[in-house]
């Protein structure tokens, strides 16, 4: 079975403002991305 390690870099800079929609958006698109990637092996 393959192995995976994500890296995320970032974070240091301000964060722009952002709605609760529009957050709840991107969240949903990160989660869904990770889905696929799991699912796809």
């Amino acid at each position: 079975m393959p192995r995976y390690m994500f890296l995320q870099r970032g974070g240091d800079e301000e964060r722009p403002k952002m709605t609760p929609e529009q957050m709840e958006a991107g969240m949903k698109a990160w989660v869904e991305w990770v889905k696929k990637g799991t699912d796809e092996g």
